[in-house]
């Protein structure tokens, strides 16, 4: 039997992981979306090893991120330009109204209508003020906790929270803002699989900085934590990093966590 070698393994996951950086650029540029078996063809893959090595790398499936993509154009459609929500639903792909402002209330937090009114209410907002949001409507007694490490001297103030995927959409089951890096606390976590993904946003940002979010935030996620039935405290340290193109984007609608 062939022994595969760390360093062939090591080579592998470089491989996949620029395959998947590719297939991403061609996402983001692609005017239609692609389907999975667009994507797979493209790769040189079968569409369930493309996918099985999509979501290893990335850490969602590739129709996922892809959505996620789309969303992020019509936010920026919504605070840029114009156009009506019915105009910007048809520019995204979709064809049917309440589909698109259902699912981009779900992937966002709230509706569009309510989203391209945001710039307005947070302006003179304490975008850095200390606040917790639980939305769980739960007793536990588990928390997640940890310390968010970042850069020295660095200016920001940071969402974290905790998510069902390794993505931020929607929004977290308990979420917190913090003026600056430092110790975060998620309490009243029920059972479940999670992970802590957090933001670092500058504080000189406009309104727009912050509902949407570009290559100048930072990120972290975590290790995914196994919630039990049991009352736990589970620790996590999270290392803020620049935002990479492989980075899903930052759907959620930080500010409005505030509100």
């Amino acid at each position: 039997m062939a022994v595969v070698m760390t360093s062939d393994l090591a080579d592998i996951a470089v491989d996949h992981e620029r395959m998947v950086q590719r297939l991403i650029n061609i996402m983001r540029t692609s005017i239609d979306p692609l389907t999975l078996d667009n994507l797979a063809e493209i790769a040189g893959l079968s569409p369930f090893y493309f996918a099985r090595t999509f979501r290893s790398v990335i850490g969602i499936p590739p129709g996922e991120f892809q959505t996620a993509l789309r969303f992020e154009r019509a936010k920026r459609l919504l605070l840029t330009t114009p156009a009506s929500v019915t105009e910007i639903c048809f520019e995204v792909g979709y064809d049917s109204l309440g589909t698109f402002s259902s699912r981009f209330k779900r992937l966002i937090g709230i509706g569009p209508a309510q989203f391209r009114e945001l710039p307005h209410i947070i302006t003179g907002m304490d975008i850095r003020a200390a606040i917790n949001r639980d939305f769980t409507a739960t007793s536990s007694a588990t928390s997640v906790e940890g310390i968010i490490q970042a850069p020295p001297g660095l200016r920001s103030h940071v969402y974290v929270g905790l998510f069902t995927d390794a993505i931020a959409a929607s929004r977290p089951l308990v979420g917190q803002a913090l003026p600056q890096p430092g110790a975060f606390a998620l309490p009243q976590v029920p059972p479940g699989t999670y992970v802590v993904l957090a933001a670092a946003l500058p504080d000189e940002g406009t309104p727009l900085d912050y509902l949407l979010p570009s290559s100048n935030i930072l990120v972290a996620s975590s290790e995914p934590v196994v919630v039990g039935n049991s009352n736990e405290r589970h620790r996590r340290t999270l290392v803020m990093r620049p935002l990479s193109p492989t980075d899903p984007p930052l759907l959620t609608a930080l500010p409005a966590l505030l509100l």
